[in-house]
C-alpha cells in the first residue's frame, strides 16, 4: 500500500474511532441517535443496527455522529460532558489499541507486558502532543507530510499501527481544545450555561471554524513547501 493512501485509511479509522465514541456514549446515556455516517456526502447506502439509522456516503472523508438536539439537551450536564468527552476518549482507546498490536507484532508473542506498553506509549504519544500544541519541541504534520514521513520509514513492520497511534492520540488532543465547533469548545460552552446566547454560540461556531480552516490551509501549505523543496 501506498503512503498516501495507508495515511487515508488511517485518517479515516481515526475518525470512525472518534465518533464511534459519541455514538457508544449516546447510546449507554439515553440521548437519541438519529444516525451514524460513515463518510460524509450524499448517502449510498443506509440501514439499522440495534435500532439505530447507520448511512455509507459518497465522500469517505470523515465519520459523524446525528444526535437529536432536543434529547441533548434535555439530559443532564453530566451526561452532556460525558458524551463529548467520549469522542476524545475513543481516540484514547484507538491508540492504546493500536500500540498493544504494535507491541505483539515486533516482539512476536502477546502477553500482559503488552497492556504496560501501551499504556506508557500512548501517554508519551499524548504528552508529545500537548508539547507540540502548545508550542514545545515537534511540529504539526498535515496528510501531505504524514504520508511524507511514512514513505521515509520505508514500510517498515507496524508502521501503519505506529501512524494510527500517533494520529489518534493527536486527534484526541486536538479536539478537546476550546475552540469551538470541538469538543473542548463545545464543552466549554456546556459547563457556561445560560450565561451564552443562541446567537453568540452561533458566532463563536462561526469564528471557531474560520479559526480552524485557516490552521488546515496553514498546515497544508507548510507540508507542501517541505515537500516541494
Amino acid at each position: 500500500m501506498s503512503a498516501g493512501w495507508l495515511v487515508f485509511f488511517v485518517i479515516l479509522g481515526c475518525l470512525v474511532c472518534h465518533e464511534a465514541g459519541h455514538g457508544l456514549a449516546a447510546t449507554l446515556l439515553g440521548v437519541k441517535v438519529r444516525e451514524v455516517l460513515v463518510g460524509l456526502g450524499p448517502r449510498l447506502l443506509s440501514g439499522r443496527v440495534g435500532g439505530v439509522a447507520v448511512s455509507l456516503r459518497a465522500l469517505p472523508v470523515g465519520a459523524g455522529v446525528d444526535v437529536d438536539d432536543e434529547s441533548f439537551a434535555a439530559a443532564p450536564l453530566w451526561k452532556r460532558v460525558m458524551l463529548l468527552l467520549a469522542g476524545p476518549m475513543g481516540n484514547v482507546a484507538g491508540c492504546v489499541v493500536a500500540l498493544a498490536l504494535l507491541g505483539w507484532t515486533w516482539m512476536g508473542r502477546p502477553g500482559w507486558w503488552m497492556v504496560w506498553f501501551a499504556l506508557g506509549g500512548t501517554a508519551r504519544v499524548l504528552g508529545a502532543t500537548v508539547a507540540v500544541l502548545a508550542g514545545g519541541p515537534g511540529e504539526l504534520v498535515g496528510p501531505v507530510g504524514l504520508a511524507k514521513m511514512v514513505s521515509e520509514m520505508g514500510g517498515a513492520p507496524g508502521t501503519g499501527l505506529l501512524v494510527f497511534a500517533c494520529v489518534s492520540a493527536g486527534l484526541a488532543v486536538f479536539n478537546l481544545l476550546p475552540v469551538v465547533p470541538l469538543d473542548g469548545g463545545r464543552l466549554l460552552l456546556e459547563f457556561m450555561g445560560g450565561r451564552v446566547s443562541v446567537a453568540a454560540r452561533r458566532r463563536a461556531e462561526l469564528c471557531g471554524a474560520v479559526l480552524l480552516g485557516v490552521l488546515v490551509v496553514v498546515v497544508f501549505l507548510a507540508d507542501l513547501a517541505k515537500v516541494l523543496r
